[in-house]
């Protein structure tokens, strides 16, 4: 099962993390895990690339699990709206996928 935890602060995506497999399908052909992996991506890149906040990202990957970490205090206000609203695109879409995949992909959050 894929596990994607979201932290909020204030109401804002401060970090996110994607832990787990769907085990879908076999590897390499998980239509699952290959949605999960463009939508974290392209956000990423969408953040660094179009937003221009790279400097303010601590990213960490390992074995197929991401993580992201957001620093707010590096960001101007236009950049920190940018970044929520790429981040609750993401969320977005995965609460899709969840919704259609429910037994494979597990959203949780927490507060801080």
């Amino acid at each position: 099962m894929i596990r994607v935890e979201f932290t909020l602060f204030d109401g804002s995506i401060v970090d996110f993390s994607i832990k787990g497999h769907a085990d879908l399908a076999e590897e390499g052909k998980d239509i699952l895990c290959a949605a999960v992996s463009i939508y974290s991506i392209n956000t990423i890149n969408s953040l660094t690339e179009i937003v221009g906040v790279e400097d303010a990202l601590d990213i960490k990957a390992d074995k197929g699990d991401l993580y992201l970490k957001i620093r707010y205090e590096l960001m101007t206000d236009p950049q920190k709206e940018q970044a929520e609203l790429l981040l609750r695109s993401m969320e977005l879409a995965f609460k899709s996928l969840e919704n259609e995949y429910n037994k494979y992909l597990k959203i949780c959050y927490k507060e801080v």
